[in-house]
Order: structure tokens, then C-alpha cells, then sequence
């Protein structure tokens, strides 16, 4: 009797330390803080006005690329096909992402 109890409370407290451990890295965040968002924002805004310039100087299909960062546009070739309602729309595609991380 003696055993079984010394067993359980022996498991009862490796519970007890494997649940502290798990909630220690369970506070630990993948997220980023507010400032490596900021950080990213300014990067990011880097990217925007060297991507206008080159937009204002014509330039159709543009990736611009930082440390952290890639920022895209591409022209889609309407001349294909007229027949579809979509190809009628403007289909331009913008990307930004996270590069690493």
C-alpha cells in the first residue's frame, strides 16, 4: 500500500513540474512584439515607395526584396483571350511576405 501510494504522488508531481514547464513555454510566443511590427512597417514602407518609383517609370512586372521582406507586382496578359469577364477585369497581383522568419 505503501508503494502505490509513494507512486502516486510521485506521478502527481511530475504532473505538477511537466505542467509548469509546459505553461513556461506556452507564454513564449511565436508572435512578433510591437516592435519588430513596427521594424517590419518601415521595411515594408521602403519597399512600397521603391516599388512606386519604379511603377512611375514604367516598369510592369517589379519585385522588390529586403532583408525580411518581398514585395511583388505582376502584369497578367489580357491578350490571350476577350471572351471572359474576367480577363476584362484588371488582374494585377500584389504580394508581401515575410521572408525567413
Amino acid at each position: 500500500m505503501k508503494k502505490i501510494i509513494f507512486l502516486l504522488k510521485f506521478g502527481f508531481i511530475f504532473l505538477l513540474i511537466s505542467n509548469g514547464v509546459s505553461a513556461a513555454e506556452h507564454k513564449k510566443s511565436n508572435y512578433p512584439t510591437k516592435m519588430e511590427i513596427e521594424a517590419l512597417n518601415q521595411e515594408l514602407q521602403g519597399l512600397v515607395e521603391e516599388a512606386n518609383e519604379k511603377l512611375a517609370n514604367g516598369e510592369e512586372n517589379i519585385e522588390v526584396t529586403s532583408k525580411n521582406l518581398k514585395l511583388g507586382f505582376k502584369k497578367d496578359d489580357f491578350t490571350k483571350s476577350t471572351s471572359s469577364t474576367k480577363d476584362n477585369q484588371l488582374n494585377s497581383m500584389v504580394t508581401a511576405a515575410v521572408v525567413g522568419g
